[in-house]
């Protein structure tokens, strides 16, 4: 188990823009790994909407799994991960949730496997790279047809992050960028209305 604080700032650009980044940084297809984020929340959405969380299960290159409560925190984004096996990813998808320190958590948020439902899933092909007094990373996710580009910066502090990609974003004349949210609520807004492109 293992627990820390995300403090990201995060833009989506075009894929021009994102191929940009890509050979700026010279980043090959071998640094590039795929994972895949399986969501869950209740049938009204209350984790990510009444409590400002999100649950994932994380699949890896390697073939491991993670389970992922993601919470609000002062400073950034509280992440508590729980490595499970595929067994637990099946029966997640069927209202078991595995006892862990996540499971505990849900009830006091009032959610059992009940009232846990699997929402779909999202794919990402990642890399990063350090830059500066951070780390970026560049994903393409694709969920149902949709495909998006998003930078992320994780650094100290919040300010810093938007700064150092904005001034980088400036240098390599990148003007079409705007403010991400996460990626479960991409995925929600993709179901609730599929001709968002």
């Amino acid at each position: 188990m293992s627990n820390n604080i995300e403090i990201e700032a995060k833009y989506l650009v075009g894929k021009k823009d994102y191929d940009l980044l890509l050979k700026y940084f010279n980043i090959k297809q071998e640094d590039i790994k795929e994972q895949t984020n399986y969501y869950f929340d209740t049938s009204n959405l209350d984790i990510i909407y009444k409590y400002r969380s999100a649950l994932r299960i994380r699949k890896y290159a390697s073939g491991e799994y993670e389970l992922t409560l993601k919470s609000p925190h002062q400073k950034g984004i509280m992440e508590l991960n729980v490595p499970i096996s595929i067994t637990e990813l099946k029966q997640l998808k069927n209202h078991i949730i595995p006892d862990n320190s996540i499971k505990e958590i849900l009830k006091n948020y009032n959610i059992n496997g009940d009232n846990l439902f699997y929402i779909g899933k999202l794919k990402t092909k990642r890399s990063s790279i350090k830059y500066l007094a951070g780390e970026i990373f560049f994903d393409e996710s694709i969920y149902f047809d949709k495909i998006d580009y998003e930078i992320e910066y994780e650094s100290h502090s919040l300010e810093y992050g938007k700064k150092t990609l904005e001034e980088l974003f400036n240098k390599l004349d990148i003007v079409e960028y705007k403010k991400s949210i996460s990626k479960i609520k991409r995925l929600i807004k993709q179901i609730k209305d599929p001709s968002n492109h």
